[in-house]
């Protein structure tokens, strides 16, 4: 995260070896905070960083296309993380990189379940059977939210070796506005473009709305194109703007050029972007799961809408959330303080560091006592 001098510690404390996709922002954003608390690391990935801090290396593993070159990958991961030798082995999401980590064949491991990984994969499918043989494999796993730590019991992670603390953003690029901007009511989702994120429904509410509402769908995937044409089909050309992927730096002000922040996806671990949009003092409609439940309080500082009910309720939640000022005020005022108090990445990155550093001493202690240490699923 080039521009943001905090993100190097003073001190180092514990070494890490991340493996994850690099080119990812969420697993950037992780790195800049545990960074910034003191952890030395580097990333063994797919993907590059080309303009990574400079306390970041990043080895890069020359591997083919789809699922299997996780498991393909293995001699490669475990000789990279041999050349780190890291006191501590990080997997980011479960389904794939997690495998890469198990394969590394170094404990203590840590996985880090972070949503679809954990969550929407039924018993008996074979990404079911790899996401939890991967955490059987963990000396810890690492959820962002309570719902993903109720996931992880569900595969069997056992209570103490289960932790769960929120990432965070960096808030102080999410300033809300003084105001609420003036001029019509602007929606906007900022979720990946893929099918499990359910922008149609985001859509097909704009088509239902009783407000003269615009939305601005900023982010890129697999559905823009059948989105762009569903927007054909409704007639909503002139109020609804694919701007695409903004750059993470940039989002801030975008969204302050907002009144409403809109998902329709059905479940989720904490949604980074549900945060930076409450930050910068948005209106948020959002699925009503255990996740959202956390950040929104129906009616109080956004609203939530049933998973499954009929899209003319999301368009009636958009609705109200336009013309409702006292919910209006009531978000502007207030989200962006629950924001900074709970999920600043900055002020979380020790949270995580600390943790390491006692799993890094109790599996040293162990050791120390000379019992055996199974490699979990290894």
């Amino acid at each position: 995260m080039p521009g943001d001098q905090w993100v190097i510690g003073r001190k180092k404390l514990i070494r890490l070896a991340l493996v994850g996709d690099a080119s990812n922002i969420n697993v950037r954003l992780w790195v800049a905070g545990l960074l910034s608390a003191g952890a030395d690391i580097e990333i063994v990935s797919f993907a590059e960083w080309p303009d990574a801090p400079v306390p970041v290396h990043v080895m890069k593993i020359p591997a083919g296309a789809g699922k299997l070159r996780y498991l393909l990958c293995g001699p490669q991961v475990r000789r990279a993380v041999d050349r780190i030798d890291p006191q501590i082995v990080v997997g980011y999401y479960a389904t794939g990189y997690g495998t890469a980590a198990r394969l590394a064949r170094r404990h203590p491991l840590v996985q880090v379940v972070v949503g679809n990984d954990v969550l929407v994969n039924p018993p008996g499918t074979p990404t079911h059977a790899v996401a939890r043989r991967n955490l059987a494999a963990a000396d810890l796993v690492v959820g962002w939210s309570k719902e993903l730590d109720v996931a992880a019991a569900r595969f069997g992670v056992a209570e103490s070796r289960r932790f769960v603390s929120i990432r965070g953003i960096p808030t102080e690029r999410f300033p809300a506005p003084r105001s609420i901007p003036p001029g019509p009511p602007r929606l906007i989702t900022t979720r990946a473009l893929h099918p499990y994120y359910q922008t149609d429904r985001v859509v097909g509410a704009m088509a239902h709305m009783t407000q003269s509402a615009t939305l601005t769908i900023a982010g890129e995937g697999s559905e823009r194109s059948r989105l762009e044409e569903q927007v054909t089909r409704l007639g909503l050309e002139d109020r609804v703007a694919f701007v695409g992927a903004i750059p993470h730096e940039e989002l801030g002000a975008r969204l302050r050029e907002h009144h409403v922040y809109v998902s329709a996806v059905p479940s989720d671990g904490v949604s980074g972007s549900l945060l930076e949009a409450m930050c910068s003092g948005l209106v948020p409609v959002a699925i009503d799961n255990l996740a959202n439940r956390e950040w929104i309080e129906n009616g109080v500082n956004g609203l939530l809408v049933s998973a499954g009910s009929p899209i003319e309720a999301l368009a009636a939640a958009c609705d109200r959330a336009c013309t409702d000022a006292a919910l209006r005020a009531a978000a502007l005022e207030t989200n962006r303080g629950m924001v900074v108090g709970r999920a600043d990445l900055r002020a979380n990155g020790p949270v995580f560091v600390r943790r390491f550093q006692e799993l890094r001493e109790g599996y040293g202690a162990r050791r120390a006592d000379g019992s055996r240490h199974r490699l979990r699923g290894g």
